[in-house]
């Protein structure tokens, strides 16, 4: 059929001369400024005599965008969401606002770039093309694209999808270091995927009226756990042995006040049970008041409560009594004048809500029959029955509840615990009783003045977004008409943006928080039976903080609950290996940064009341974390007397913050994060009133000399106190710091009212743009001392400064530019204290170079001196034409190198045709030749017939184009003619939609019969029958195509031709049509387990579907495959991004880390593979019954 190419070279001689003239109409920019720049014609005329050699190349082989290998250059990719040039506006946004994203590439390098926008509201998404908004001088193109949010609270995730011939990348948050998330790294610079791992960026979407209480926002929070804090009234202590609890623990109360809690783990009850949570030291409500003016001197203006109401056990996360304060810390009476005795001291309370589960040994569930009530366990028929999930009992589960049809005899837990049964939030009448009426938990204890409540595990009654779920809605509803100023605080460990975007909580214990104070305090990484705490330096420090802010609300941000330790995780002073010092440092950020700093109760005094590991080494908290406040008027001596000098540093701290607004509500600005120095620093200004506060940290071993520059962040000659030891600072110019090894300090001070107040912007900006420079110029501003000029490559973000000192003229001259480049200035005026206000609309310019001559060259450079004859060539698989041509600038292209700023393109027209209508490829640098800078491109014929042949330059980034001019005035010419094999290959015989999901659509096509087929050309097909191409895959790679660029909910068809290496094209093979939806991905789960592991071996988690239970230890068996290996498939929703763990069968048997210890939860995104499914290889390295055997 076809001929065989393996190689062919013609050439062809031109030689002339000729006259040419261009006119180009230069444009006024229209980005809402003005340019001096007047609109004119540019004439040019030049004689050139030249020498043209034309090289056609013949390449065996598929078409060039089939054969060519892609290459993305990956290291120029970058997408930073904390750099407003990246993203616009940062961090989360009102709903319906309009965010522009870029992303930089290097120069020419995509095909595309695509946005995928995903909400997780409606679980919709939709792809945003992007375009290129500007070039750098650097070598980079930035692509932008415009989002419109929606007019809903939700979260947006976005990742880029980026293409290059063949080849697609996937540009999307860079969190796993090591293979273990990393959550330092959320948000900032991303990574380039060859797959999508569903790492998507993060952009919260929430009610613009959205507010939280102004007292939360100042707060210095105090967490009491409140049986170890303080024995204020002996007539309520119980009696040892009075109680038995859940009928196998007998109570033990500690006459002894200062020694350690009963460890569960090293003493059994007579019932054989371990002893956790049974004993009592007598904490109660008359010891928090007693010590409610050593609060106050803590600065204290808050204190949260462990749970209060009637319970069994002395931590009362099981309940019994919702409205009645436990008989062991007082009674109503005593809880009224603990309120009264706060308020005087500007104390509010924060209530413990243990809405999620409650006691089994209670009225309401009355598993051990010691009630007059019915309770739900006691009869099919109890008032409350429907309260809870009743379900078989597995095997080794008692049956102690009244048998049903179906034997469900034992019911769903919190976590496996059998003593705190799960409550059916759902449930009204389970809603009203906890807050829809009137006589309701939330509204009873409103109406007594609380502050606010912290809601216990409050993501597993309410997941978020999901809009079936109206739990946490409807509760906010309640509460705040009762109270606008109510906090609501909800317990979740990682990013709670679902639940913060103001129809849910209004703050979050800030546990992410936590993880990264400590990281950066010990330096080094930390495990303990909560998990791994990575070891931060300065900068991954500062990125973590600037994550949080970045995911949350400013109202939220503000009031979030900046706790370093709880009564759930091991004390601060243990954590930081008993290093003072280093608790310091993790205070001295805690009270310095944005957010409610909270103590545990002992925290202020390095109460050392280590953790310590269990049997096999693991390191656990509880019960060791809730050892007894040591008073000095205590009995025992078993914890050491508080450490007076770490109480006064955190006496000074609370001081310190209650005084200085700037450490409370100020902006926070980072100033230097120097990881090989270990020093931190960082300012925080209130521009309201003026208050101003200069932190800084070392965190080396080493004394370290800092110096630092203010200018224009703090009003001049204001004077920084230090708050330690230290000199007092004058901000004028830089200012120097002494740090001895881990230490920190800060310097604080006022600018005084008018210390921040700034001139207005300049109304009108101009800017003239000349070779090699851009003059900038405004209209004088009253009460201006001076000026500030910005620059950027694009509009809307990126402005950095580009004047070092106040600028006193009203015209500047910017010589810091490379001709051809587009340039955007701002201007701010600046006042007498070097506070610049806000910035001038933006204004671009564009400097460029007179081009002075182009022409065409042959392959050595040379002009071409005559005009060379048609050459013909076969339209075979790889043929191109070569093009090359030269540009002359005085004084520029002479210089080494390629001149700054110039264009070249080159293109193929058939006679006659405008070129306008041209369809230009780039040229690149080639070399220099004489005072010449040569280009070079490859051109693809698109077909047969005759061309001519046009080149051109521009040095203003395409607003005018030189044309080259032809020699002797005709120009270059090409005739394309097709082969003697004029037949086509046979079309695919079927082509066929294996998948139609949000991950992409999957094409499959039987090969073409012929034996000479080279590729196959993939097509869209428009509802009307109209085909565009989309790709083209070589015959040797397959029959097989994913186009990516879906969206979900639309109707895509797609054909296939099959294409010869005489560019002969089949008829186009059509498949049916499918519509793009979310599918369910098989996902393999192999896990080897060791050897001799008894029992069947369950996988439990959240699988993001309600179809499957929801981290039930015992509710998905896997299949057995050997003595060490299981297996399970299950289908999940593509786009899921799950967690799981191994477990046989109940959480006393859940899997452990090689040593022993707490591992997190395995996650996995669900995202198809290559193969049209996820497939992972876990290993279980221990058990936690065998680790306590």
């Amino acid at each position: 059929m076809s001929s065989t190419w393996s190689s062919m070279t013609s050439c062809l001689v031109f030689a002339l001369v000729a006259n040419h003239s261009y006119s180009a109409h230069r444009r006024r920019f229209d980005r809402g400024f003005r340019a001096r720049q007047e609109e004119q014609t540019m004439t040019r005329q030049f004689v050139v005599r030249m020498l043209v050699v034309l090289t056609l190349s013949v390449l065996a082989g598929s078409p060039m965008s089939a054969q060519e290998p892609a290459t993305i250059d990956r290291a120029a990719l970058l997408h930073d969401t904390h750099d407003d040039l990246y993203r616009t506006p940062g961090g989360a946004v009102p709903l319906g606002a309009n965010v522009t994203l870029r992303l930089r590439a290097a120069t020419g390098n995509l095909d595309s770039a695509t946005v995928r926008v995903f909400r997780t509201l409606d679980n919709t998404q939709n792809l945003v093309p992007m375009q290129v908004v500007a070039s750098t001088p650097e070598g980079y193109d930035f692509w932008e694209a415009t989002i419109t949010l929606p007019d809903q609270p939700t979260v947006v995730y976005y990742r880029f999808l980026l293409t290059k011939g063949s080849e697609t990348l996937f540009y999307e948050e860079n969190t796993y270091r090591d293979g273990n998330y990393f959550e330092a790294a959320e948000g900032g610079p991303g990574a380039v995927y060859e797959q999508s791992q569903d790492l998507s960026f993060q952009i919260s979407v929430y009610d613009p009226d959205f507010t939280t209480p102004e007292w939360m926002q100042n707060a210095v929070i105090y967490q009491i756990f409140p049986d170890r804090f303080r024995n204020g009234d002996r007539s309520n202590d119980p009696v040892d042995g009075s109680f038995v609890f859940y009928d196998e623990l007998p109570l033990i109360f500690h006459e002894t006040w200062n020694e350690p809690p009963v460890d569960g783990r090293r003493e059994k009850a007579p019932s054989g049970a371990d002893y956790f949570n049974s004993d009592f030291f007598g904490g109660d409500l008359a010891g928090i008041i007693e010590k409610l003016d050593y609060l106050a001197g803590l600065g204290v203006t808050a204190i949260y409560l462990n749970p209060i109401f009637e319970a069994r056990s002395n931590h009362r996360y099981d309940t019994v009594d919702y409205l009645k304060i436990d008989p062991l810390l007082g009674d109503l009476e005593t809880f009224r004048r603990l309120v009264q005795e706060a308020d005087k001291r500007g104390i509010r309370l924060i209530l413990d809500g243990v809405f999620n589960h409650m006691s089994s040994d209670s009225p309401f569930f009355d598993r051990y029959n010691r009630f007059l009530t019915t309770g739900a366990c006691e009869s099919t028929t109890s008032p409350w029955r429907r309260w809870f999930f009743f379900v078989p009992p597995r095997e080794g589960q008692p049956s102690p509840c009244v048998n049903t049809l179906n034997g469900a005899r034992y019911y769903t837990s919190w976590a496996g615990f059998d003593t705190i049964p799960k409550i059916n939030s759902e449930l009204g009448e389970v809603r009203r009783y906890f807050f829809l009426d009137q006589n309701s938990v939330a509204l009873t204890w409103g109406a007594e003045g609380i502050g606010g409540w912290r809601l216990d595990v409050a993501n597993e009654i309410d997941g978020g977004r999901n809009p079936a779920e109206t739990y946490w809605e409807a509760f906010r509803n309640i509460v705040k008409r009762q109270n606008l100023d109510t906090i609501i605080i909800g317990e979740y460990w990682n990013d709670a943006s679902e639940w913060l975007l103001g129809d849910e909580w209004d703050s979050v214990m800030n546990y992410r928080f936590r993880r990264a104070i400590l990281g950066f305090a010990r330096g080094t990484d930390y495990t303990d039976n909560d998990g791994l705490i990575w070891g931060l330096t300065p900068s991954e420090f500062i990125d973590a903080i600037r994550a949080v802010e970045e995911d949350y609300p400013r109202p939220a941000y503000l009031a979030l609950m900046n706790l370093a330790g709880s009564h759930d995780t091991s004390r601060l002073l243990y954590v930081v290996d008993g290093d003072i010092r280093r608790q310091q440092l993790a205070a001295l950020a805690q009270f310095t940064l944005p957010g409610a700093p909270t103590i545990y109760y002992g925290d202020e005094i390095a109460l050392d009341a280590p953790s310590l590991p269990d049997p096999n080494g693991v390191v656990q908290d509880d019960p060791y974390n809730r050892a007894p406040y040591p008073w000095e008027d205590t009995e025992g001596d078993h914890y050491p007397p508080p450490n007076e000098a770490m109480l006064a540093f955190y006496q000074t701290l609370g001081t310190l913050r209650n005084r200085n607004s700037a450490l409370r509500t100020g902006d926070l600005i980072p100033l230097a994060a120097d990881d090989d120095q270990g020093i931190l620093a960082y300012l925080r200004t209130d521009r309201d009133t003026g208050d101003i506060a200069l932190v800084a940290f070392n965190v080396s071993d080493e004394p370290r000399d800092v110096v630092l520059n203010l200018d224009g962040l703090v009003p001049a000659n204001t004077e920084l106190r230090p708050v330690f030891a230290g000199a007092t600072l004058t901000a004028a110019g830089d200012v120097e710091l002494a740090l001895p090894p881990l230490s920190g300090n800060i310097w604080e001070g006022n600018a005084g009212s008018d210390g921040y107040l700034s001139p207005e912007p300049p109304a009108t900006v101009e800017t003239t743009a000349q070779p090699g420079s851009v003059t900038i110029s405004w209209q004088p501003v009253a009460n201006a001392a001076g000026y500030t000029i910005y620059r950027s490559p694009v509009s809307t973000g990126g402005f950095e400064r580009i004047t070092e000192e106040p600028f006193v003229e009203t015209s500047f001259t910017d010589h810091a530019v490379v001709n051809g480049y587009v340039y955007y200035y701002a201007v701010a005026a600046v006042n007498e204290d070097g506070i610049a206000g806000e910035r001038s609309a933006a204004v671009a310019a564009l400097p460029s170079a007179q081009i002075d001559a182009a022409y065409f060259v042959d392959a050595a450079g040379e002009r071409i001196a005559a005009q060379p004859e048609t050459i013909v060539v076969q339209f075979v698989s790889g043929v191109s034409v070569p093009v090359s041509a030269a540009i002359e600038i005085d004084d520029v292209t002479g210089q080494p190198g390629p001149a700054p700023g110039v264009r070249a393109q080159a293109a193929l027209l058939p006679p006659g045709q405008s070129l306008n209508d041209a369809q230009w490829t780039a040229m690149s640098y080639s070399e220099d030749v004489g005072q010449a800078d040569v280009y070079r491109a490859s051109v693809v014929p698109p077909a047969t017939g005759e061309y001519e042949i046009h080149a051109r330059f521009s040095t203003d980034a395409g607003q005018n184009w030189t044309i080259v001019a032809p020699p002797q005035g005709s120009p270059l010419r090409v005739v394309v003619e097709a082969t003697t094999d004029t037949t086509a290959p046979d079309a695919p015989a079927s082509v066929e939609i294996i998948r139609a999901s949000l991950s992409g659509v999957v094409l499959t096509w039987s090969p073409s019969e012929a034996e000479d087929v080279f590729s196959y050309r993939v097509y869209r097909v428009a509802e009307d029958g109209s085909t565009q191409q989309i790709g083209e895959v070589q015959a040797a790679a397959g029959e097989r195509f994913v186009d990516p660029a879906v969206v979900a909910g639309d109707r895509y068809r797609y054909g296939v031709s099959a294409v010869d290496s005489s560019l002969n094209e089949s008829e186009i093979r059509l498949s049916d049509a499918a519509v793009v939806e979310a599918q369910r991905v098989p996902v393999v789960f192999d896990v080897e387990v060791p050897t001799g592991t008894e029992g069947d071996v369950y996988i439990a988690g959240d699988f993001g579907t309600t179809d499957l239970p929801v981290w039930d230890p015992g509710g998905l068996v896997m299949i057995q495959v050997d003595e060490t290996h299981w297996t399970i498939t299950l289908d999940l929703p593509e786009g899921a991004n799950i967690e799981y763990k191994y477990v046989r069968g109940d959480w006393l048997y859940v899997e452990k880390g090689p040593a022993c210890e707490e591992i997190a939860n395995r996650r996995l995104a669900v995202v198809y593979g290559d193969d049209d499914r996820v497939s992972t290889s876990d290993t279980v390295a221990n058990w936690r019954d065998v680790c306590e055997a």
